[in-house]
C-alpha cells in the first residue's frame, strides 16, 4: 500500500513539475548534456532547399526557439524534428520538454502526442501535453481527446495511470485534460470493460469530477444488457443528484465540442435507455415504478418519456397499462403523438380488439394529427387477421383521401390492403383495386408483392382468366420473382390449364429463373388431377423427378407428390421405391408421406410394412392426424385384421382425436366385415343426428351394400329411400347396382320399377 503511494506521488510530482517547465520560458540547453543520438545530422535536412538549414537535433531546437526560421521553412524544420524525434529513444528530458513548447505554441500537439505514446515511458509527458494546452485555441483538440483515450482504454497498465492522475487533476484545475476521462469512460464500455468503466466512474466521483451523460448512457445500456440492472440502478441514484465540482465546460459557455460530447450527467436519453432495458428484461414491474417516480417531476413529462414505457408495454402484451399511461398523458396534459396512437392501435388489434383500434384512429384524428403509413397498414392488417369486412369501406377511403390530398402513399400500404381483400376472397373488389393500381389513381407503381398477391386473389376467388391476362400483361412491366411463376402455374392446375405451362415455364426461362421443387411439385398435381392423364404424364412427372435431382435435392413435398401421382396411376412398385429413395437419403417424412407410403402398403397386401411406418412415426413423434388412422385402418380392412383396427380405434379415443365422416365410415366397414348389425346401425344412426359429421354417398352405399347381402329387401329400400332424402346426398351408379346384388331376385324388377318411377318423381319435383 505505501509502495502505491509512493508511486502516485512520484506521477504527480512528475506531472506537476512537467506542467510548470511547459509554461516556464525556455533554457538552452549546453550541447555537451544532450546525448549523441540527438546530435546526429538531419539527413534529409540536405537535401532540403533551405538557407542555413540546421543539421543537428539542437540546432533545429535553438533555431524554432529563436524563431530564426521563417514560414514555410519553419514547417518543414518542425515536422523533420518530430520525424527524427519519432525514431530516437532514450530521450532526454529536457529535450522532450522543450520540443513539447515549440509543438504547443506551432498548433502541432496532434503529432507530438502520437509520437509520445508510442515510445515507451512517455504516457505522463503526453498527459500533461494534453493537460497544459487551452482547448479554445487548439482545432485538433478533440482529435487528440479520441487519440489519448483510445491508447489509455486499450492498455489496462496504462490506464492505471490515467487513474492515479485523476485526483491531482482535480487539485490542480487542470480542466484541459477533463474530457479525456469521460471519452476514455466510453471507450471502456465499448470494447465491453465494464469493470474497469465502473472502477473509473467512481474515481471521477470520489473525486467530483465532471462525467458526460454521453458516458453515462452507454454505461448504463450496457450493464442493463449485461443483466446488471441492480448495478445500473445503483449507479444512476448516485448520479441523480451528482454535481461535480471539477466541469470541462464552467467558465467556457461558448465552447462547443459536438465529437466530445460533454454535457454532463443524467438526462432524459438515460432514463430512455434505462427505461427500455427494464422492459427488454421484462421488469414491468419495476418500468412501470421508476415510470411512475419520473412524470412526478416536470422535466419527464415529456412524449419520450411516455412513448418508450408504452412501447416496453406493447412488447410485452401489456394493453391494459398502454392505455392507463395514455390517460396519464392526457392528465399531464402531454399531446400524444402519431407513434403514440400506433403502438396502443396495433395492441388492440393483436388483442382482436378491432373495433376500439378505429375509435382510438378516430381520436387521433381529433388531435388535428393524421396517420401514416404505418398507422394505415396496422389497421389493414387487422382487417385480414380478424375478417372484419365492415372496415373495408373505411381502409378504401383513407387511400382515396390520401390521394386527394396528394399525400405519398407506401406501396406496402397498398400490398397490405389488397391481401387482406384476398383473404376475405372479396373477388369484385380485389379486380377493381387492381385495375387503380396498375392505371396509376394512386401514384404508386406496383411491385411484385402486389402481383403475386393479386394472382393468388384470383385463384382463391375463381378470376383464373383475369389472373393469366394480367400475367401476361405485366410480366414485362413488374419484375417476376419464382413466387409469381408458381402461383400461375397454381392456376394452371386448379384450372385445369396444363396446356399453358410449357408457355409459362418458356417465360421463366425468358427471365432466368430457376424452377424449384415447388415448381415441379405443381406441375406433378397438375398431372395427378387432370382427368386426361395417361402413361405419358407419368413418365413426364418422372423426367421432372430425375431433372430436379441433377441440380438440388427434392425436398418432402416433391417426394409426396411423386409418392400421389404413383399410387393414382396405380403403380405401388414404383411409389415404394421412391419412399425407399425418400429413406436413405435421409429426408424426414411428414405425416402426408407416411399416410401415402400406409396407404401404398395396405394396397399392395403389405399390412405388415404399413404397421411398421405406423410405429416408426410413434418412435420420431412425427404427428399422426386421423387421415394417418383413416389410411391404417382401411389397411387393416382390407388385409382383413379387424383386430387391429378396433385396437387404433381404442387408441384414438384414448388421445382424443375428433372422429370424422372419413373414419366413421371406415368403422362401419369394419363392423359390417364381421357381421356385426347392431354396431352398423349404431353408428349410421349415430351419424345421421351428427351435423358436423354427416353421413355421405360412401357411407350410405356401405350400409347399403350390408343391408343388401345380410338383410331383407325392405330394409335396403328404406336405406335407399333414406339415399334420396337426406340433405346433400344423391343416389349415385354404385347406390343403384348395390341393389341388383340384393337377395330377394323374385321382387327385384317389379319393386326396381316402381322405385325407378318414385326417384323420377322425386328428381322432378
Amino acid at each position: 500500500m505505501q509502495t502505491q503511494n509512493s508511486n502516485s506521488n512520484e506521477i504527480q510530482t512528475r506531472l506537476l513539475d512537467t506542467h510548470e517547465d511547459l509554461h516556464s520560458p525556455s533554457k538552452k540547453e549546453e550541447s555537451s548534456s544532450i546525448q549523441t543520438e540527438n546530435l546526429q545530422e538531419f539527413s534529409t535536412f540536405k537535401q532540403l532547399n533551405i538557407a542555413n538549414a540546421p543539421t543537428t537535433l539542437l540546432e533545429t531546437i535553438e533555431a524554432l526557439e529563436n524563431e530564426e526560421a521563417k514560414l514555410p521553412d519553419r514547417k518543414v524544420l518542425i515536422k523533420q524534428m518530430l520525424n527524427f524525434f519519432e525514431k530516437t529513444t532514450n530521450q532526454d528530458c529536457s529535450i522532450v520538454t522543450r520540443i513539447s513548447s515549440i509543438c504547443v505554441s506551432n498548433q502541432r500537439i496532434l503529432e507530438l502526442l502520437q509520437i509520445l505514446l508510442c515510445n515507451s515511458n512517455q504516457e505522463l509527458r503526453a498527459l500533461t501535453l494534453l493537460s497544459s494546452v487551452d482547448p479554445e485555441q487548439f482545432s485538433d483538440y478533440e482529435d487528440c481527446i479520441f487519440i489519448a483515450a483510445d491508447y489509455f482504454s486499450k492498455n489496462i497498465k496504462k490506464f492505471e495511470l490515467l487513474m492515479n492522475i485523476i485526483s491531482t487533476t482535480a487539485e490542480n484545475g487542470l480542466k484541459g485534460i477533463y474530457p479525456l476521462f469521460s471519452v476514455t469512460l466510453r471507450k471502456l464500455v465499448k470494447i465491453n470493460c465494464i469493470n474497469e468503466a465502473m472502477q473509473f466512474i467512481d474515481k471521477l466521483i470520489s473525486n467530483s469530477i465532471e462525467i458526460s451523460n454521453c458516458a453515462i448512457n452507454i454505461l448504463i445500456d450496457n450493464l442493463c444488457k449485461g443483466n446488471r440492472i441492480e448495478e445500473a440502478q445503483t449507479l444512476l441514484s448516485r448520479l441523480e443528484e451528482y454535481k461535480p465540482e471539477h466541469t470541462f465546460l464552467s467558465g467556457n459557455t461558448n465552447m462547443e465540442f459536438s465529437k466530445l460530447n460533454v454535457n454532463c450527467g443524467v438526462n432524459i436519453t438515460t432514463w430512455v435507455i434505462f427505461l427500455k432495458n427494464l422492459f427488454k428484461n421484462q421488469k414491468i414491474n419495476l418500468g412501470i415504478l421508476y415510470y411512475k417516480k419520473l412524470i412526478q417531476q416536470e422535466t419527464f413529462q415529456c412524449d419520450q418519456i411516455f412513448n418508450i414505457v408504452i412501447d416496453g408495454l406493447f412488447k410485452n402484451s401489456k394493453l391494459e397499462e398502454i392505455i392507463s399511461v395514455y390517460n396519464d398523458m392526457n392528465i399531464y396534459e402531454v399531446k400524444p403523438s402519431v407513434a403514440t396512437f400506433n403502438y396502443i392501435i396495433e395492441s388492440l388489434i393483436k388483442n382482436s380488439e378491432i373495433d376500439k383500434a378505429w375509435e382510438y384512429y378516430q381520436r387521433l384524428l381529433d388531435t388535428n394529427q393524421s396517420g401514416d403509413n404505418y398507422t394505415y397498414s396496422t389497421l389493414f392488417r387487422g382487417i385480414r387477421d380478424h375478417s372484419h369486412k365492415v372496415y373495408l369501406q373505411k381502409a378504401f377511403e383513407i387511400l382515396d383521401n390520401m390521394t386527394n390530398e396528394g399525400k405519398r402513399i407506401e406501396i406496402i400500404l397498398i400490398n397490405v390492403l389488397l391481401d387482406s381483400c384476398v383473404f376475405l376472397k372479396e373477388g369484385k373488389i380485389i379486380q377493381n383495386f387492381f385495375k387503380k393500381i396498375t392505371t396509376g389513381y394512386y401514384r404508386v407503381e406496383p411491385d411484385t408483392v402486389t402481383l403475386n398477391t393479386y394472382l393468388k386473389g384470383c385463384i382463391h376467388t375463381g378470376y383464373f382468366n383475369e389472373a393469366f391476362m394480367e400475367f401476361e400483361n405485366l410480366i414485362d412491366r413488374i419484375p417476376p420473382n419464382d413466387v409469381t411463376f408458381n402461383t400461375i402455374l397454381d392456376a394452371c392446375v386448379r384450372d385445369n390449364k396444363m396446356n399453358k405451362v410449357n408457355f409459362v415455364m418458356s417465360l421463366m426461362q425468358s427471365h432466368k429463373i430457376k424452377p424449384d421443387n415447388f415448381t415441379y411439385s405443381t406441375i406433378i398435381k397438375g398431372l395427378n388431377k387432370t382427368y386426361e392423364s395417361n402413361e405419358k404424364d407419368l413418365q413426364l412427372a418422372f423426367d421432372m423427378f430425375e431433372n430436379v435431382k441433377k441440380f438440388s435435392t427434392p425436398d418432402e413435398i416433391f417426394y409426396n407428390c411423386m409418392m400421389d401421382v404413383c399410387l393414382r396411376f396405380d403403380r405401388i412398385d414404383k411409389m415404394l421405391e421412391i419412399y425407399e429413395e425418400m429413406k436413405s437419403k435421409q429426408i424426414k417424412p411428414s405425416s402426408i408421406t407416411c399416410g401415402i407410403a400406409i396407404k401404398a402398403y395396405g394396397m399392395n397386401n403389405e399390412l405388415d410394412k404399413a404397421i411398421e411406418v405406423y410405429n416408426m412415426m410413434k418412435l420420431n413423434n412425427i404427428e399422426r392426424s386421423s387421415v394417418t388412422y383413416g389410411c391404417l385402418i382401411n389397411s387393416c380392412i382390407k388385409n382383413n385384421n379387424l383386430e387391429k383396427v378396433f385396437e387404433l380405434y381404442n387408441e384414438m379415443d384414448k388421445l382424443g382425436y375428433e372422429m370424422n365422416t372419413i373414419l366413421y365410415t371406415t368403422l362401419i366397414k369394419a363392423y359390417a366385415k364381421v357381421k356385426n348389425t347392431k354396431k352398423v346401425f349404431e353408428i349410421f344412426n349415430k351419424m345421421k343426428k351428427d351435423e358436423k359429421n354427416p353421413p355421405n354417398n360412401i357411407t350410405f352405399n356401405t350400409v347399403l351394400d350390408y343391408s343388401s347381402k345380410n338383410l331383407d329387401l325392405e330394409s335396403s329400400l328404406r336405406i335407399f329411400e333414406e339415399i334420396v332424402n337426406f340433405k346433400n346426398v344423391q343416389p349415385d351408379i354404385i347406390s343403384f347396382s348395390t341393389l341388383v346384388k340384393c337377395k330377394q331376385h323374385f321382387h327385384y324388377n317389379l319393386l326396381l320399377f316402381l322405385y325407378n318411377i318414385y326417384f323420377l318423381n322425386r328428381l322432378y319435383q
